[in-house]
């Protein structure tokens, strides 16, 4: 088992890699996002009063996606349960 482990360790390596590259393109994609939206709003609306309307409305929408985390990690079970209950029978 610890082998078979240890010859995916560098695989998963070089996944997480590739997510992380995804995680900052896709962070300046949302960024890029939000401020063509701030230029487009900005078109009807005072500049800065448009900033503040799109930063009040990306806050809302993190603290939702937050609570929703939140709620699902203290739902989330980490002990493996299976690995002790086959412990404690031998």
């Amino acid at each position: 088992m610890r082998a078979e482990m240890r010859e995916d360790v560098p695989q998963v390596t070089r996944a997480g890699v590739f997510f992380v590259i995804v995680a900052v393109f896709a962070f300046h994609a949302l960024g890029f996002g939000l401020l063509g939206l701030v230029y487009a709003l900005g078109s009807r609306t005072p500049l800065w009063l448009s900033a503040v309307i799109v930063g009040v409305g990306a806050a809302v929408i993190a603290a939702v996606f937050l609570r929703i985390g939140r709620t699902k990690i203290k739902q989330a079970s980490l002990k493996p349960a299976k690995t002790i209950h086959s412990l404690q029978e031998r």
